[in-house]
Parts: structure tokens; C-alpha cells; sequence
């Protein structure tokens, strides 16, 4: 059963203390998230707009419990938008170049893997790249766990 709310003051975003007499739908749990789904991922209303987008053109027409907060947990859960969103991080420090003194001082070290396993069992290869010559090593392993690449990066370091 839908029910229709008439007549009720919503405050109105936007406007300081101004309320508008607005007609809703009082939208049942079983509905919520087929309107969800329309108003955000139809392409008739834009396509994947963004959170307030949503509510507010939700919010002409229907309303329920927590409807801002569904709105938000919908916008934050669609896989497009996560992918084509920018990441807006403001507590995010800028990045700098490190100094570069010369070769050998400087390594970057990462695991490469798994791979298709090799007749004596290795499965992984751990990388060694110095910073400023970008010259590169590798070094068979058979697991990726800490043992194993400790062992591999003493025995690179030591030689």
C-alpha cells in the first residue's frame, strides 16, 4: 500500500527558513530501492548524477526514513561512479620528487607473481629496480611469504 502525504511543511533545502507546501508519496520499503535505481542510473534523468542530484529529485516526489542517508549509501555503492569519480581528498599531501643522489642508492621492491609455476616450483619473482639507473633484477621464488623474501632480498643485498 502507498500512501500519499498532502499538505505537510518541508523545509526546503536551500532556503533559510522558507517551507513550501510540497505533495509525496510515502514510498514503501519495497520500492525504495527500484526508485534509487531510477533516478540515479537512468540515463532519461542524466545518468549516475550525483548524491544531492538524487535526493532532491527524489525528495519532489517521495519520502521516507532516512531517505538523505539511502541516497548517499546508494550513490557511494555504484561501481561506475566510484571508477569515474575523482578522488577529492583534501587531507591528501602533494607530492614531491625524492632527491636523487646516484645509482645504488635508491630501490624499489616488489613481487611479480603468481606466475605459471616453473619445473623446479617457482611461482614468483621478486624485483629489484634501482631508483636512478632503473636497472632492474629479479629473483625466482617458490611462496611470497616474509621468509622467503627476506632470505631473497639478503642475498640480493649481500652480493
Amino acid at each position: 500500500m502507498v500512501f500519499k502525504i498532502i499538505g505537510t511543511k518541508k523545509r526546503c533545502r536551500g532556503l533559510a527558513e522558507e517551507f513550501k507546501r510540497i505533495k509525496q508519496i510515502a514510498l514503501p520499503k519495497c520500492l525504495r530501492l527500484d526508485a534509487l535505481k531510477s533516478y540515479h542510473d537512468s540515463l532519461a534523468s542524466g545518468g549516475h548524477i550525483g548524491r544531492e542530484k538524487v535526493y532532491n529529485s527524489l525528495m519532489e516526489k517521495y519520502w521516507w526514513n532516512n531517505m538523505h542517508q539511502n541516497v548517499i549509501d546508494y550513490v557511494k555503492s555504484c561501481d561506475r561512479c566510484q571508477r569515474a569519480k575523482q578522488n577529492c581528498n583534501p587531507n591528501r599531501p602533494p607530492l614531491t620528487k625524492m632527491p636523487q643522489v646516484g645509482r645504488f642508492d635508491r630501490w624499489h621492491i616488489d613481487v611479480l607473481g603468481p606466475l605459471t609455476k616453473s619445473p623446479d616450483g617457482y611461482e614468483y619473482v621478486l624485483l629489484v629496480v634501482d631508483a636512478f639507473s632503473r636497472w632492474c633484477e629479479g629473483f625466482p621464488m617458490k611462496t611470497q611469504n616474509a621468509k622467503e623474501n627476506s632470505r631473497k632480498s639478503l642475498q640480493w643485498s649481500c652480493n
